[in-house]
């Protein structure tokens, strides 16, 4: 773990490194991170070995938000406000960015009688540039003091007590080396590089770092993975994360192996896994919200011809939105949902009792519906103000007549299985539709809504009907209806300014989005006759929120996925 503490400013370029393969790397400094990922001037060091990197640093409250995209290193106010120690020259101009790769703090020109810190004034040129550097080098001079008072403190504190301590010296740099008089503790080791507290499981992996930070081992930033990774992530963030790719367990690769659940393709073969060129994550703040992007890169010259087409060729949900009601209050929406079945099919249809089931439900076989879907799957939930929501699965056909044999094939299933099943379901030859369970059809607005009514679903008349190259399973017809009416009449989620603004935020074309309305679903929850202790906490803490949302897509040897929260 590193820790920059918001008042400190590296002296030299401090750039994360790594000399194995295995690290992590988290950190955050206000608005001015661009140092931290590689793509300005500055950058930290993170933890080489096996144990995992953080770097952290407070952002400046003031300047959390307005995410930026673009290579650009911002001012100095971008920094923690520590004004005896953010001291800075601009040789081009205080109003003018500095030159990439310049690091040194350098004390900083004002205009005459600008203020610079508790009412102190210096003039413009030489004199306050001397007076001011004599200011840093007598702060710098209590340092070792301060640090010494920290250490004292973290060693007699309620952890620090659980080991004994020995101090050693590396290249000049003080080591603090905890071994646990416990067993069900883990050693630790502690030291401050650079400006930045690095906390580690051993000595071993500072020497690392102070071996990195000095010049004397290799830098993770300068690997072409990492490039090739962050370079995936907006450049403007407050905190980011790096795994090399080439460390990922056998674990992690056997996940990733699974098709994604918002569409993305999967990794099929030994040869895709092993593309794995680096995965990244970066948090960053736009004005009304936050957003963490996850990416994925992979050397597209390593996949398999399959693997790298399918990566090109994912669609995107659009059909589903003009299909959503304005009025939902959330909505899952996918594409290549059939690529994904015909997948899953590949991998596991071997098993007899798998193909029988799906033949049995009309998904495959010679009538089965798989042949005849289009990629689309959405399902959209309303909360209303009832206690049971009511909502939609949606799904893409190109055979109309098609979808409706199979959305009637899985209710009747579903009825055969149903409390009424002791007299026979509704495929069954001796059952009475009048006993329990009964199937009705209506026409509204041209196309028949079929429904069933039973008394096992007690709330709920599932309801189905197919039109327009979509079938529409609901939870009742009057959900059918309002589907129906958002398609027929434009008035659909795509129009909620909610919606609208959580998208512009969002990746453009996904392939997969999900999406919440928060604010509503506070609202209904503080409708509610009753409100345990745990609902009264959810509503304080979704309160201050307005939307979320998730959304995934894939390029040519990557895959991106962004997690963005609308705030009030």
């Amino acid at each position: 773990m590193l820790l920059r503490h918001p008042g400190d400013e590296p002296r030299r370029r401090a750039d994360a490194t790594a000399t194995r393969s295995n690290a992590w790397g988290l950190a955050a400094a206000g608005r001015d991170v661009r140092r931290l990922s590689g793509s300005g001037a500055c950058r930290f060091r993170p933890l080489t070995g096996t144990t995992p990197l953080l770097v952290f640093s407070l952002p400046d409250r003031r300047n959390f938000g307005g995410r930026r995209r673009g290579g650009g290193r911002r001012g100095s106010r971008g920094r923690p406000a520590a004004v005896a120690t953010e001291l800075h020259h601009r040789e081009d101009g205080p109003g003018n960015a500095r030159r990439p790769g310049h690091c040194q703090p350098q004390s900083i020109a004002r205009p005459e009688g600008q203020s610079v810190a508790g009412g102190a004034q210096f003039p413009r040129h030489d004199d306050g540039r001397r007076h001011l550097e004599e200011a840093r080098r007598g702060l710098q001079g209590h340092r070792p003091v301060i640090h010494k008072r920290r250490a004292d403190l973290l060693r007699s504190g309620t952890v620090g007590k659980k080991y004994r301590w020995r101090d050693e010296t590396y290249n000049g740099i003080t080591i603090a080396s905890g071994t646990p008089t416990a067993t069900s503790e883990k050693p630790v080791a502690y030291s401050y590089v650079d400006h930045v507290v690095v906390v580690a499981s051993s000595a071993t992996v500072i020497h690392e770092i102070i071996d990195s930070d000095q010049g004397r081992g290799a830098r993770l930033v300068d690997s072409s993975d990492f490039k090739a990774t962050m370079t995936l992530l907006p450049s403007d963030r407050v905190g980011m994360g790096y795994l090399a790719g080439k460390s990922l367990v056998a674990g992690v690769k056997q996940q990733m192996a699974k098709p994604s659940t918002l569409g993305l393709p999967a990794l099929k073969t030994v040869d895709d896994l092993n593309a794995l060129q680096g995965i990244g994550g970066a948090l960053s703040a736009t004005g009304n919200g936050i957003a963490f992007d996850l990416a994925v890169k992979l050397d597209a010259s390593k996949l398999s011809p399959a693997t790298r087409q399918a990566f090109t060729a994912t669609g995107h949900p659009d059909t589903v939105l003009r299909w959503v009601p304005k009025t939902s209050d959330g909505f899952l929406a996918i594409a290549n949902v059939d690529k994904s079945i015909k997948s899953l099919l590949d991998q596991y249809g071997t098993d007899p009792s798998l193909k029988a089931g799906t033949d049995a439900v009309g998904l495959t076989g010679p009538t089965g519906i798989l042949p005849h879907l289009t990629g689309e799957l959405g399902l959209e939930i309303e909360l209303g103000n009832n206690t049971i929501p009511s909502g939609a699965i949606l799904l893409g056909t190109n055979d109309t007549a098609a979808m409706n044999a199979f959305l009637g094939k899985v209710v009747g299933m579903a009825s055969a299985l149903g409390v009424g099943s002791s007299q026979g379901g509704i495929l069954s030859p001796g059952f009475d539709p009048h006993s329990i369970d009964t199937l009705q059809t209506s026409t509204y607005r041209g196309t028949t809504i079929t429904t069933w009514h039973t008394p096992s679903l007690p709330g709920f008349a599932p309801s189905y009907a197919a039109l327009d190259r979509m079938g529409v399973l609901a939870s009742s017809p009057a959900e059918v209806r309002a589907v129906i009416d958002a398609h027929l009449s434009g008035s659909t989620i795509t129009t909620d300014p909610t919606y609208q603004a959580a998208s512009a935020a969002s990746l453009p074309r996904p392939a997969g989005i999900m999406y919440v309305n928060l604010a509503r679903v506070v609202s209904v929850i503080q409708k509610l006759p009753t409100s345990s202790a745990v609902d009264t906490k959810a509503v304080a803490y979704l309160a201050p929120l307005q939307a979320l949302m998730l959304t995934a897509s894939s390029e040519t040897g990557a895959a991106l996925e962004r997690f963005f929260v609308a705030i009030k």
